[in-house]
């Protein structure tokens, strides 16, 4: 808003980043403005190919995310306050919308797909389980408060988890298998090999806020637990049977529930996230856009010591 004419052409044509002779024109004339307000093209990708645009969605209010079907078909929904509490089934062959995915009382926070004929969705209070081929009559999965997310394990299983707890559900006769940490409020929940890593958050004020990693055994139902941390439980990863990295707000550490051990990890300032690489190496970085990024050595760090 606000933006001249031709500042909005710059940052259309920076975005595209076609190679046009109507694109290739306007860079050579930005040239004869060195002034440090223009946008020159020079800095968008020396190459970026992006396929054409092959049709528009009419109709969608807002924007919320997409979920791919089976069939040559996607479903769209929208976090938009005047947006629907239902999801649009779109067929990219035709064009058209197909069907519609209702029976959330708000709007719809995820979806994901369990198999080739079933669904999972969510919204705040409500979690449905739908037959791809039959969205007009979905099963509620009751789980006594908030959702938070889903994680599928299997065709059969899937852990949902919210401000009541992890919830394992067996997915063909929609029950509850197994509760863990119920009343307690549950973000994130990470799954490897039969193990979930939970975090808990309490407290909302700065100096008030707690959490608590968890490890799971789904087998045996056990549960493992850290100390309680001055931060909420932010984010983690399984990396091994043992080994689990763990992060709050301002730090990270390297965890093993069998001996208690913990190697705290460096990181510069607010932790944004971590993936591990192939080479087994770690890349975590900063919360925010301009954030670095650490590029840490697990294997030196692969057996946590016990305290």
């Amino acid at each position: 808003p606000g933006w001249p004419a031709h500042k909005i052409f710059f940052q259309l044509a920076l975005e595209h980043a076609d190679s046009s002779p109507l694109t290739v024109g306007a860079e050579h004339w930005a040239e004869q403005f060195p002034a440090p307000d223009i946008f020159h093209l020079q800095q968008r990708p020396a190459r970026l190919l992006l396929d054409p645009c092959q049709g528009v969605l009419a109709g969608e209010v807002g924007y919320g995310d997409m979920l791919e079907l089976p069939g040559n078909k996607i479903m769209v929904w929208s976090v938009h306050i005047r947006g629907p509490q239902s999801a649009h089934v779109w067929n990219l062959q035709t064009g058209e919308i197909d069907t519609e995915l209702e029976g959330h009382p708000s709007w719809i926070l995820g979806a994901v797909l369990v198999s080739d004929e079933h669904m999972l969705s969510w919204s705040a209070s409500r979690l449905l389980l739908s037959e791809l081929d039959n969205l007009n009559e979905p099963v509620a999965l009751e789980t006594g408060g908030s959702i938070y997310g889903v994680t599928v394990l299997d065709a059969q299983r899937a852990v949902s988890f919210g401000d009541n707890g992890v919830i394992l559900w067996d997915l063909p006769t929609q029950t509850i298998r197994q509760h863990w940490l119920a009343d307690q409020t549950i973000s994130p929940v990470v799954h490897a090999d039969d193990q979930l890593l939970a975090g808990t958050r309490d407290g909302f004020r700065p100096g008030e806020r707690s959490g608590v990693f968890h490890r799971i055994s789904i087998p045996s139902g056990s549960i493992q637990s850290t100390p309680e941390l001055d931060e909420w439980a932010k984010g983690g990863l399984i990396l091994s049977e043992d080994i689990l990295l763990c992060w709050a707000k301002n730090f990270m550490f390297l965890w093993n529930p069998d001996t208690g051990g913990f190697n705290e990890l460096p990181h510069a300032s607010e932790v944004g996230g971590a993936i591990c690489l192939s080479d087994g190496r770690l890349l975590s970085w900063q919360s925010g856009a301009w954030g670095p990024t650490s590029v840490l050595d697990a294997s030196t760090k692969s057996q946590p010591t016990a305290p």
